[in-house]
């Protein structure tokens, strides 16, 4: 039995809470969802902290700024981060 790709691409990552610190419509859609950029200060329980900006599928109204997520982040490359 493979792994799903869901799976596959989640190996290896680490879960940490990341708080908001901006959320910003980008006028984008992706299969008709509307995009938000997010920057987070991320927080690894084992790792040091670090700030990432990216762009995810949502609604900036649903992102609160000081609010928190967890996240998926990769050790290897802090820059792939995805919301848990």
């Amino acid at each position: 039995d493979r792994p799903s790709r869901k799976q596959a691409s989640r190996a290896g990552k680490q879960h940490a809470d990341a708080w908001i610190i901006s959320a910003e419509g980008t006028g984008g859609q992706v299969a008709g969802y509307q995009m938000v950029e997010l920057t987070l200060d991320i927080r690894p329980k084992d790792a040091a902290p670090f700030q990432v900006r990216r762009k995810f599928v949502g609604n900036a109204r649903s992102f609160e700024v000081g609010g928190r997520v967890r996240v998926l982040y990769d050790p290897l490359d802090p820059r792939k981060v995805e919301l848990a």
